[in-house]
């Protein structure tokens, strides 16, 4: 059974990062980490671990195949802009920003309560979303148990 943590209202650290942008069924997560990491020794980018992912949309949302998402792999040093090439990889930097977060303790596929509730938080402590949910991968799937994976579940937030 999942756990959700206390929500916190904070302020994100600025960062640089290779990323890879899909299209579709969150099926294709496992293969696009492969491909990010892969891309990322390729150009000798050195990564700052965890692994984060930023979600344009929602299954509750859209049909899988039009889910909007996106891996962002940290990485060490300050990089320009470079657009996405034809697989969807690229490199970017994001700002700091205010987010409302909580710990999601479980399976990835039961975080949708998780949100439920920082969803009522943000809402009910007079807070707005301004942009798109952010996971932050805090151990791995391939050395823990599904009940014991922890994700930092991120919403950015205005207040008023």
């Amino acid at each position: 059974m999942a756990e959700v943590g206390e929500v916190t209202i904070k302020r994100t650290e600025s960062y640089s990062y290779i990323f890879i942008r899909k299209k579709g069924s969150y099926q294709q997560m496992g293969k696009a980490v492969r491909a990010l990491f892969a891309s990322a020794a390729r150009r000798a980018l050195t990564p700052q671990p965890p692994l984060h992912g930023v979600y344009y949309n929602s299954p509750q949302e859209v049909p899988d195949a039009e889910l909007d998402w996106e891996l962002r792999l940290p990485i060490f040093g300050t990089f320009p802009h470079q657009h996405e090439n034809r697989r969807g990889i690229g490199v970017s930097r994001v700002d700091a920003e205010q987010v409302a977060a909580t710990i999601h303790k479980g399976p990835y596929d039961q975080v949708g309560k998780t949100y439920q509730v920082l969803g009522l938080w943000i809402a009910k402590n007079g807070y707005h979303v301004c942009g798109p949910a952010e996971e932050v991968y805090l151990n791995d799937p391939r050395q823990v148990a599904p009940e014991e994976l922890l994700t930092e579940v991120r919403l950015p937030v205005t207040k008023g």
